[in-house]
């Protein structure tokens, strides 16, 4: 099968996006399908980086060098014309987001009718529940998104909670597969914590970003309310030394705010292959702190959560849908998004006597959700949808 994915990337592997698409289609190649991307990248050898990591799998990219502002139009052009001038059988175009996959109207029938479409549900799947997208009413968007759904001939969910809104807020859609993120078990399972021991140190580690939504500050709070045996490691925020001096600037700010002078150890932004060796190895506690909101109950599929399901270290949580519908309270300690529930939740964490047993529950729920798990699924499911000699069977 020949998919085309409808998404321009910025190449390197800085971004958890372009990160998260390598690994998802890498695995389809295994399947026999072969992948067409586009998009652009600025540093040769991070885009080196890319190329090597793809070897020779059968992956194509159509790329500039330059920012994505000064190429995205014309790659834009560039990519459809060449999926619109391909006819073979078995095409798959997929979009990502919802504007790109509002384009589907007038693409569909220039694509061909053996073309077979799908929509990858992200977090901006349900853009009537989000209210940046609030413009428009709410009535006008969900009709937008019933469009979208009539044109895709799939509609792939990234996180069981999404269900939930799909199920309640639409009556009809097409067929749905849910395909969380993928996590790599032999790389992250070599994540353990230090030697336990009753006073401490406990090293309380949280990687990702620092927006809004997330609710970073929160760690902070928390770690005020814990004794001095407890400390954070945070590692997050962008690439390159303007990034690296925000996230300093915001950081120095909580420590300032909630008094933890000393308390604080920030590693910036750290390269996925090395995350585990320089930031997860050691720590005491994995966390997942997220703000009360829309994108953060129902929306988001938490890569960090799958990642840190698969290390020896106990990890916290925000008891929300998109979570507890994953990993529940027996294997993960969740708590309430506030930060006495979080500081609480640390601490049983650090202390829990059921630890190891709590780890290899979570270990082992962790190979469900495999790459190579995750490929498997989907390819079965695209045969079902285009047929296994590429004809229609829908």
């Amino acid at each position: 099968m020949r998919i085309y994915l409808y998404q321009p990337l910025d190449f390197h592997f800085h971004s958890g996006v372009v990160l998260s698409v390598l690994r998802e289609y890498l695995h389809l190649t295994h399947h026999g399908h072969e992948i067409f991307l586009y998009g652009t990248y600025e540093d040769e050898a991070a885009f080196q980086e890319i190329r090597d990591y793809i070897g020779d799998a059968r992956i194509h990219l159509l790329t500039r060098k330059g920012p994505l502002d000064q190429w995205r139009s014309r790659l834009k052009f560039r990519f459809l014309w060449s999926a619109i001038r391909d006819r073979a059988p078995g095409k798959l175009f997929v979009t990502r987001h919802f504007s790109k996959a509002l384009d589907v109207r007038w693409l569909k029938p220039l694509l061909g009718r053996s073309c077979r479409f799908v929509y990858e549900a992200h977090e901006d799947a349900f853009p009537h529940l989000l209210p940046v997208h609030h413009k428009q009413s709410v009535a006008a968007i969900k009709r937008k998104t019933e469009t979208i759904f009539r044109l895709n001939d799939g509609l792939l969910l990234n996180n069981f909670s999404q269900e939930m809104v799909l199920a309640q807020a639409f009556d009809r859609h097409p067929p749905c597969i849910n395909l969380p993120n993928g996590v790599d078990i032999d790389h992250f399972s070599k994540a353990m914590p230090p030697p336990w021991r009753p006073e401490g140190p406990f090293v309380v580690t949280y990687v990702g970003q620092f927006t809004a939504w997330k609710n970073v500050e929160m760690l902070f709070a928390a770690l005020e309310r814990l004794d001095a045996r407890f400390c954070l490691r945070i590692a997050g925020g962008k690439g390159g030394e303007l990034g690296f001096a925000a996230g300093q600037h915001y950081v120095n700010r909580m420590v300032d705010k909630y008094g933890l002078a000393g308390r604080v150890d920030f590693r910036g932004f750290v390269q996925p292959s090395l995350l585990v060796a320089e930031v997860l190895n050691g720590s005491s506690v994995l966390t997942l702190p997220m703000g009360d909101n829309v994108r953060a109950r129902y929306l988001t599929s938490p890569m960090k959560l799958f990642e840190s399901m698969a290390t020896g270290i106990p990890v916290v949580a925000v008891n929300f849908p998109s979570v507890n519908r994953v990993i529940g309270p027996d294997v993960a300690f969740l708590a309430e998004p506030d930060p006495q529930s979080f500081a609480d939740a640390i601490q049983a964490a650090a202390l829990a006597t059921d630890r190891v047993e709590r780890v290899q529950r979570m270990n082992l729920l962790a190979r469900q959700f495999t790459h190579t798990v995750r490929a498997e699924r989907y390819h079965r499911w695209l045969t079902e949808i285009v047929g296994p000699g590429g004809a229609s069977s829908v």
